[in-house]
């Protein structure tokens, strides 16, 4: 899925990421981990490339209008974390294909 940011310093810049979880679904934060419907995806750091820290989602049922994105990458910076939080359904563009 590809979206526009709305972060700090990378606003205007597209963003494309994993829809991990929709309207309805369970996040779950447990032992630096978050799980979407008890589904793994992945581990939480403390702190970002910049050694700014980064906050944790709070666990929830993500709400109408929302969707959870991530990437299997340890430095993602995702929907794990407060600072990106949940993406509205207004800023997705498309969806990212693979062409190799």
């Amino acid at each position: 899925m590809t979206f526009y940011s709305k972060l700090q310093g990378l606003e205007n810049d597209m963003i494309i990421k994993i829809v991990g979880g929709v309207a309805g679904d369970q996040v779950t934060v447990k032992n630096e981990k978050v799980y979407i419907n008890d589904r793994l995806i992945g581990g939480l750091k403390s702190a970002f490339f910049n050694k700014k820290p980064v906050t944790p989602i709070k666990s929830m049922v993500i709400p109408k209008g929302k969707i959870f994105v991530y990437t299997p990458h340890p430095m993602s910076l995702d929907s794990r974390y407060e600072e990106m939080g949940l993406i509205d359904n207004s800023q997705i563009l498309g969806r990212a294909y693979a062409i190799f």
